[in-house]
């Protein structure tokens, strides 16, 4: 499950810990993270938003740093299926995770496809200096 984080710091809860914005958790520690009483006043502020119901093509759970705009619907939930290719390729380019971005190399769309090729590139080029 995607869940973005709004703020600047980190927040953990129920043994899940939220790097600024979107985090990837698996299914069954975000069910009790978001069952928590202070998640739960976070979500009514805006600070935690539930970005999309499953994990990203992948059983095992990836995350995704960076502090992109809000992707889906206007609920703020979705799932990457349902995106348009342009609002994937926007989540694309403010990654970091090597893990989520090899994900969609199998793509259905050339474009995400190319773009998280493209984002791989630059992360190495970023480390390699």
């Amino acid at each position: 499950m995607q869940i973005k984080y709004n703020k600047a710091n980190t927040y953990s809860a129920n043994g899940v810990t939220l790097l600024p914005g979107v985090n990837t958790v698996a299914d069954a520690d975000a069910k009790a993270f978001l069952e928590h009483p202070h998640v739960k006043i976070k979500i009514k502020r805006g600070f935690i938003q539930v970005m999309a119901e499953k994990t990203v093509r992948s059983e095992k759970p990836v995350g995704v740093q960076g502090n992109g705009n809000p992707v889906g619907n206007t609920n703020g939930q979705t799932n990457l299926d349902e995106m348009k290719a342009g609002e994937i390729v926007a989540l694309v380019e403010k990654s970091e995770d090597k893990a989520f971005l090899e994900s969609l190399k199998d793509h259905q769309f050339k474009t995400v496809h190319d773009a998280a090729e493209k984002r791989l590139k630059e992360l190495e080029e970023s480390t390699s200096e």
